[in-house]
């Protein structure tokens, strides 16, 4: 569940994207398309450039500053023109602890079964793990920076707007859960089936209690904990 190689350059494009769709709306174009149009336009943007990639640099703090940053900035604008910015900047609240106490043990444990499927497909060699501290120190960030990102954007964004937007919230739960596998194409068959898994998970989750916090900190702790388990 982790974010993807070579999309630094790809904010200024969105911008441009960001105004097509805007005057769409201007337009009188029946909205449901036009949210839905919206959602893929950012995933097209923010997400496929790096489908190709091979792995994810994680221990490269340039990341976290030149493409997560700013595309959580894009996301966030676009809440604060949409007119729920309050709602996906709100503090943490009881219910997040509640969130994270479900989800990161049912990640890890989703995890361990997915990896013991005996799937006749290889699996590919993504990532070197390093074990000194400001490597697993860089490593922390871009986990805990990646999961806020990918949270805001399939689950807050995909999930509650898109499903409000479609009034269908299983339609966008399946959008969601479909594009975030997509992006794990790139980790083989073991990877697709345990993004697809963990998608669903913390899709239920957040449509339960509606907040960001715990299911990103859950996102984070699992994927810190599978990388540190990589260390060499």
């Amino acid at each position: 569940m982790t974010a993807y190689k070579g999309k630094q350059k790809v904010f200024t494009p969105s911008l441009w994207l960001l105004f097509f769709y805007c005057f769409l709306y201007n337009e009188g174009v029946d909205r449901k398309f036009i949210t839905l149009l919206e959602a893929l336009i950012l995933y097209a943007v923010i997400f496929l450039p790096g489908l190709s990639g091979s792995s994810w640099p994680l221990w490269n703090l340039s990341y976290l500053t030149v493409h997560i940053v700013p595309s959580m900035a894009l996301l966030i604008l676009i809440a604060y023109y949409h007119g729920y910015k309050d709602k996906l900047l709100a503090l943490p609240q009881r219910n997040d602890l509640l969130s994270f106490l479900i989800a990161l043990p049912a990640l890890v444990l989703s995890g361990i079964l997915v990896s013991s499927i005996p799937f006749d497909a290889p699996r590919p060699d993504t990532i070197v793990a390093r074990d000194d501290m400001q490597s697993i120190i860089i490593l922390c960030l871009s986990c805990i920076g990646g999961a806020y990102f990918e949270e805001m954007f399939f689950r807050f964004y995909l999930v509650g707007r898109l499903g409000k937007a479609l009034n269908n919230t299983i339609a966008a739960l399946l959008i969601s859960v479909v594009l975030f596998t997509a992006c794990h194409a790139y980790e083989g068959l073991h990877g697709m089936v345990n993004a697809a898994v963990s998608a669903t998970i913390l899709s239920f989750i957040f449509i339960r209690y509606r907040c960001i916090h715990g299911i990103a900190l859950a996102h984070a702790g699992y994927n810190i904990i599978a990388y540190l388990l990589l260390l060499e």
